[in-house]
Parts: C-alpha cells; structure tokens; sequence
C-alpha cells in the first residue's frame, strides 16, 4: 500500500532516481529472510483475499483485475534504474513494475493507465492523487497533438523520488517539451515539472529524437 512504499523507501533513502535509459542499477531495499512469499512452507506460495492475509513482508497478488483469490508475493527488495510504465489494477499508472509491487497493487497492463480508467487528477477542482506520494501526470500523447488546457485532468502516476540525469535523446528515450517551448526532458521530468502549480503541460514531440 501506499503507506508501506512511504515507509519502505524512507529506510532505503526513498525512491531511486529512474530514467527511460539508465544505468542497470539496483537498490537494496530490505533484506528479506530465505522462504516462500507467505510463510507457506514447502507448499509453494499461499493463497489470499487481500495483502493482510499475507505475511507483513508479502502482499495478495492477483492474477488479474477482479478475481476475488490471489496469491501472496514478497515485496521487492530492491528498485531499478528503468522506465517500464505498468497500470495497476487500483488504475494508478507505476513507472515501473518494482514500484508497483512495492505499493502492494496487483498488474492490470503493462503500459500506463488508458485515459478511460485512470485515476483523474487536477481539472478545475484541483483534485488531488488519492496517495500522498503520486503525481499528477499533464501530458499529450502523440506527435503534433494539441496541447492540454490548463485546466484540463491529468492521471495520477506513482514516480521515483528524484529524476535522473538524461544522456543525448534517442528512439529509445521518449521525449517531452513544454507546450509553449523549451527543451526536451525525459518522461519523470516532463511529469514533475507538469504538475508544478501554474506550469505548463508538456507534450511528446519527434523532433527531439
């Protein structure tokens, strides 16, 4: 949950700064002890309803979206160093896998969050992210695509801590300008800066790859 990723990463100096193309790099998390997700013995993984079924170093994974069983599986131990955007099935986009077990939440698709199910943020109500530690993503996708109102909803998206430092961009690093102007950021970036009060959106463009 939420609260056990505010937790967990303030013992391993919060989140790790992540990019689309960084360095394949682990953080240790926690050291967790030599035995099946759940304490289940030699029978294999336990069988859960919800994460409090589950040893406190496990959370209930699903199989998909919905299913009323699942299976308990051990929080991460460490974090990566990579852009690998998932959807959880609490419809909150992760920027990657790691983040998303972390946060106890069970996989919904390996790609952000659709615009008709993700958890909507911002708009004329200046609604929050549910999580105190997510992020309100104001982006445009598509070369040449209109830029967001103001005013317009964003998706709420769970981040690292800190953003890293980009090399030259290229195919493999999705880039991002601020409407309006400005230089190519990479995606962490465009979304913190984009949910800065007052700051513009930002939107994906080919011209800086």
């Amino acid at each position: 949950m939420i609260a056990r990723v505010a937790r967990s990463l303030a013992c391993a100096a919060l989140f790790v700064g992540l990019a689309p193309a960084c360095i394949d790099e682990t953080i240790p998390v926690a050291e967790a002890p030599d035995r099946d997700a759940g304490d289940a013995g030699d029978h294999g993984p336990k069988g859960c309803t919800k994460s409090s079924d589950c040893h406190p170093d496990s959370y209930c994974e699903l199989a998909k979206c919905g299913d009323e069983r699942g299976v308990c599986q051990r929080y991460p131990t460490t974090l990566t160093y990579d852009e690998n955007v998932v959807c959880g099935c609490n419809n909150i986009t992760y920027f990657n896998d790691s983040l998303r077990r972390l946060d106890g939440q069970s996989l919904q698709l390996h790609e952000s969050c659709p615009d008709e199910v993700a958890t909507k943020c911002g708009g004329f109500e200046h609604i929050p992210c549910p999580g105190a530690v997510q992020t309100c993503a104001r982006l445009a996708l598509g070369n040449g695509t209109a830029c967001p109102a103001p005013d317009d909803y964003g998706n709420c998206w769970l981040l690292p801590d800190q953003c890293p430092t980009m090399g030259p961009p290229n195919e493999y690093r999705p880039k991002w300008t601020r409407c309006g102007g400005g230089p190519c950021v990479d995606t962490c970036t465009a979304i913190k800066e984009s949910a800065t009060k007052g700051s513009a959106p930002y939107r994906f463009t080919l011209r800086c790859l």
